[in-house]
């Protein structure tokens, strides 16, 4: 044991520079109060620790996890003033990150010796990882991570438990087998999906660099999409639907929604109405309609001319004592959808993928595949053309980050619209949420900023094994710009806004698909109340110019609204975000005055 003074912890940093000594290395401590006088052997670690405390605060000689360095933070903020005890507070974070660059640490998986079964599962894993497929691979590399773990609890190793306490941050059980165990799957820009068997530790060889930095740059791709739209797709979608109140008078629909609960939408329809045994009846218990389809009231098909009324759109107004359910939804898709998009940067560590089958994905919509079975040939993993079609991409609707060019083919968000014949077109579209490989025909023809895409007999029109399971920003916000104009049932729609933002009221977006549903003769006037005979789908963005000039004012386009309204002389109305922006004293004939002025 060695002898020496420590006043301060500069003390302890100094003789940390010398040869063989480190934090476990133990010293003779004295302290005039922490050991009255007395001599105490102690690691040079718990040493450090105590010379950062005050000097009346208790000796510490036990090991200081989270749990115990809050509980000592807490003794500090009760016995001291607030501003001596921000001062030792602040004393010991500081003196935490100076201590982490004299001396290091990092879990290692030679802290302890695995098994040589282990050892050999993992040899074995790392030679067949190259002919295994997606779900061999992740079942493989599965065992390898729990049965390793499991060796080390055995073996009482602590680190591990704390992993899996641990539900966030930067270490967690997966991340650590990433650095000890196997790296896992990996997807690129594309989506491709790609296997890294060795873990970081392990090192790389070049075709696994190749992967990681395609990965690295896929992550780069996804952030840069992810914190751009969610700010502005939730705004529009408030301003959209602002207009839409509760109407306190059943409105007698007799249509219905078909719904099939599952475990997600189970939680979505308690205090829905429902037609149950020929009654209508509200659903208290969803449980009991769990894995059944039924027939449920809804906004899609409310018939109501003030809004949507309470029997449609249930008992969630009641319980959060509003009737702006417009902006409710609103708020409702942002914290929905702000919450996926800033996940979607840990994507690579719980990565899902999914198998294609383009038959299951379109017998599962309300598309008629019988009608799509005339002019396409639809296989599990590929549809081809059967006969002459058409695929205009605007490119409008794109930006260099969502819509990516390939020698063979063009890589897109899913809603691919297909035009059939040439004097009086029909209008098919595709209902895929995901990114889509839309192969070239041998004839592309450029119009302005349209992409024309000519497909004859036998030509490839998509074709992909797997996707990757997760929420795309770029088909959010391609559903909710109405870019599915050619969609001749809402539920389509539907469908699609809730396989992106799963986990919501579905309430919320059946009122949104509802109102973006506008009659094609008089756009005003939303389809349900002549169901859906003749309507077109109006995105978000465009609504406030076709419900209010004034409305899109206060949105975004203030020179498109001002001719609207002053140069065409359309009738202006208010939201309720209006009049808090608006007295009602203050006349709208002085307020055209001016922003003429301006």
């Amino acid at each position: 044991m060695a002898f020496a003074t420590f006043n301060s912890a500069d003390q302890v940093y100094d003789e940390l520079k010398n040869e063989g000594v480190d934090l476990s290395t133990e010293f003779s401590y004295v302290h005039p109060t922490k050991t009255n006088n007395r001599s105490k052997k102690l690691s040079l670690g718990r040493i450090w620790f105590n010379t950062i405390l005050p000097d009346n605060f208790p000796l510490v000689n036990e090991p200081v996890d989270k749990k115990k360095l809050q509980k000592i933070i807490r003794q500090i903020s009760e016995k001291y003033e607030p501003s001596e005890a921000s001062d030792y507070v602040r004393n010991i974070q500081k003196h935490a990150n100076m201590l982490a660059t004299f001396d290091p640490r990092t879990f290692q998986i030679e802290m302890f010796n695995p098994s040589e079964e282990w050892k050999e599962s993992k040899r074995k894993f790392l030679e067949e990882a190259p002919e295994l497929s997606l779900d061999e691979f992740k079942r493989r590399r599965t065992q390898l991570i729990n049965s390793l773990a499991a060796e080390m609890q055995e073996q009482e190793i602590p680190f591990i438990e704390a992993l899996d306490s641990k539900s966030s941050g930067k270490m967690n059980k997966e991340t650590w087998a990433q650095l000890q165990v196997s790296k896992g799957m990996t997807p690129d820009i594309e989506n491709n999906i790609t296997m890294i068997a060795n873990g970081i530790s392990d090192g790389y060889n070049i075709e696994d660099y190749y992967k990681a930095a395609a990965e690295a740059r896929s992550g780069f791709f996804i952030k840069s999409t992810a914190v751009q739209q969610p700010g502005y797709l939730s705004r529009k979608v408030v301003m959209a639907n602002a207009n839409i109140k509760l109407d306190k008078q059943d409105c007698g629909t007799r249509k219905y929604l078909e719904l099939y609960i599952d475990n997600e939408k189970a939680d979505g329809i308690a205090g829905r109405y429902a037609l149950i045994e020929n009654e209508l009846k509200l659903i208290e218990d969803s449980s009991e309609f769990l894995n059944q389809t039924i027939k449920i009231r809804s906004p899609l098909y409310c018939l109501s001319q003030k809004g949507i009324c309470n029997v449609c759109y249930g008992k969630l107004a009641e319980s959060l004592d509003t009737d702006n359910i417009g902006i409710l939804a609103g708020g409702a898709v942002n914290n929905v959808a702000v919450n996926a998009f800033m996940k979607l940067r840990h994507q690579s560590e719980k990565i899902k993928h999914i198998d294609v089958n383009f038959i299951d994905i379109i017998h599962k919509s309300p598309i008629n595949i019988e009608e799509l079975n005339l002019i396409l040939n639809i296989e599990e993993k590929s549809i081809w053309a059967k006969d002459d079609i058409v695929i205009e991409i605007d490119r409008h609707e794109y930006d260099d980050l969502t819509l990516n060019e390939y020698p063979e083919k063009y890589v897109l968000p899913g809603l691919i619209t297909i035009r059939h014949g040439a004097d009086n077109p029909s209008y098919y579209s595709l209902p895929l949420n995901f990114e889509v490989n839309l192969f070239k025909p041998n004839d592309i023809a450029e119009q302005g900023r349209f992409l024309i895409l000519k497909y004859t007999k036998d030509e490839k029109v998509i074709a992909q094994d797997t996707y990757v399971k997760g929420v795309n920003p770029a088909v959010i916000t391609k559903l909710f710009d109405g870019t599915t104009k050619y969609v001749k049932d809402p539920r389509v729609l539907l469908d699609l806004i809730y396989e992106e933002l799963p986990g919501m009221d579905l309430v919320h977006i059946e009122l949104t698909v509802a109102n973006m549903c506008r009659d094609k003769e008089n756009k005003k006037m939303p389809a349900r109340l002549n169901n859906y005979r003749n309507f077109e789908i109006i995105g978000v963005k465009n609504l406030p110019f076709v419900d209010s000039w004034l409305n899109a004012l206060a949105f975004q386009d203030i020179n498109k609204a001002i001719e609207t309204g002053l140069v065409n002389e359309e009738e202006a109305t208010m939201n309720d975000i209006e009049r808090l922006l608006m007295r009602d004293n203050y006349r709208i004939d002085d307020w055209y005055l001016q922003i003429l002025e301006l």
